[in-house]
């Protein structure tokens, strides 16, 4: 689709605002400039118009008014996707956070969630009757691009991915129909939706797996310095292959602050190893299967305790510390099926040169996440290993230059690249390329969205989005 030159767009705003029950904003809203930005400091574009629609009337409205006038769409849930699908230039910014609406089933064990809904707001619903859902980390993570994109958090390796955990969904359609999809209507397109959901149309609402809150848990992190991160991670890349599902870990290799961490002030600056630890059952039960961990190397922090899941929160990083939006940022992710001695040696000599604010993750694939949930699911990055993903932040107000970038991606072609499976994790990676995501979903499953494609959405008025790559034809990931 060609959007439309920005010069055209001048009066548009007050005829899409008369077709709509909900708000529509040009550049002349006192709120417009807030509300083009997104998460991503570094993807900078204004749109012609933004559109918050108050139902699903109103986004089949936004939908057609796009196509009608050759307009780049790009839908919006929170703006958190790190390459800066959620804005355009000269288009139009479908932005649904209006679309709040949560609804628990206990009897089902499901839960509906509207497509602008974020973490926070889910998980202080569904805790309330005693279950939780598959989703992100943090509160102001949106929904919608989270569990059609994959979906990681504490609970991946009991329940899976979060697009695992979709039940069923409600998509606007590139002519402004809606479908309504569940395992016995549309199979086809809720096995695309688990995991390559973002290029079918607009899904205004998930129906999502609900599980059992436990009454308690063990949760927190332990901290080593840099210089035990060698033996800590050899330690490590074979430890987490045996673990029960119940327990959570991940590590990432960064930058102290002390007030942060509650450490003594000659730490500050350091960099250091981490381990967050999320045992979902009894805290004792817990103490014991990570002992080792502290009995075998010396830490140099430690806030593991007794908690509950609904305190288990990371809260407010749209407005503080190195997750706050608006500030640049350029991440790079790879699966791989193992930790080799090289991959170590060269994350830790690379992360000497990252600045504060900076860091690797390094997530453990096992458990559940190696495994296709009933009914199948599109996404790949099943393979039982790793996912390392060198995340480069920078203040808003510093200008990275494109060498800091290409530094950080070079890095990630020397050091880890060789040794992955040729691709990353979607939710959380940039600058991808159509053989990587190919490789990401398997030739047989690509062939089957592009059929998907061809059905739904045949000129492409969904680019916006990492599926973008794999199109057959059209595509481009604009």
């Amino acid at each position: 689709m060609t959007a439309n030159p920005a010069g055209s767009t001048s009066n548009l705003d007050g005829e899409l605002a008369r077709r709509l029950s909900g708000l529509v904003m040009g550049p002349e809203h006192p709120d417009f400039d807030e509300a083009r930005r997104i998460y991503n400091g570094l993807m900078d574009q204004t749109p012609a118009l933004i559109a918050r629609p108050a139902d699903e009337q109103d986004v089949s409205e936004v939908v057609r008014f796009a196509t009608e006038h050759e307009l780049e769409l790009a839908v919006r849930c929170t703006g958190h996707h790190i390459q800066g699908f959620a804005t355009c230039d000269g288009g139009i910014v479908l932005d649904l956070q209006d679309l709040n609406q949560i609804v628990v089933d206990g009897q089902r064990g499901t839960v509906r969630i509207g497509g602008g809904c974020v973490m926070g707001d889910v998980n202080d619903t569904t805790l309330a009757q005693g279950v939780i859902t598959n989703g992100g980390t943090y509160d102001s993570v949106g929904v919608g691009g989270l569990f059609l994109g994959g979906g990681v958090n504490y609970l991946v390796r009991k329940y899976g991915y979060a697009c695992d955990n979709i039940l069923g969904a409600r998509l606007v359609t590139a002519d402004g129909s809606v479908i309504e999809v569940d395992a016995d209507s549309e199979p086809e397109l809720l096995w695309a939706l688990r995991g390559a959901g973002h290029g079918f149309g607009v899904v205004t609402e998930i129906e999502a797996r609900a599980h059992p809150a436990p009454p308690e848990i063990l949760a927190g992190w332990l901290l080593y310095d840099i210089e035990s991160a060698p033996e800590v991670l050899r330690f490590m890349r074979d430890y987490v292959v045996d673990l029960p599902d119940e327990l959570f870990m991940d590590l990432w290799i960064f930058t102290i602050e002390s007030e942060v961490y509650h450490l003594p002030a000659e730490l500050d600056g350091k960099l250091a190893l981490g381990i967050t630890i999320v045992y979902l059952g009894d805290a004792e039960q817990g103490e014991r299967e990570v002992a080792v961990l502290r009995e075998r190397f010396p830490v140099i922090g430690d806030s593991l305790a007794a908690t509950r899941y609904g305190d288990l929160r990371v809260r407010g990083n749209d407005t503080g510390g190195w997750n706050r939006r608006g500030l640049v940022n350029f991440w790079k992710s790879e699966y791989l099926p193992g930790l080799p001695d090289e991959v170590i040696d060269g994350i830790l000599e690379t992360a000497q040169g990252l600045n504060p604010g900076s860091d690797f993750y390094l997530l453990p694939i096992q458990g559940r996440m190696t495994e296709q949930p009933d009914g199948g699911a599109a996404y790949g990055g099943r393979t039982p290993g790793w996912m390392i993903q060198i995340e480069g932040i920078w203040p808003d107000h510093e200008d990275p230059g494109r060498d800091r970038i290409a530094w950080m991606q070079g890095e990630h072609e020397r050091v880890i690249a060789p040794h992955g499976l040729g691709c990353g994790y979607q939710n959380a990676t940039m600058y991808e390329t159509p053989e990587r995501m190919r490789n990401l979903f398997g030739e047989e499953a690509v062939a089957r969205l592009n059929a998907l494609k061809q059905r739904l959405d045949p000129d492409h008025v969904f680019h916006r989005n990492m599926q973008d790559l794999i199109w057959d034809s059209g595509g481009g990931a604009s």
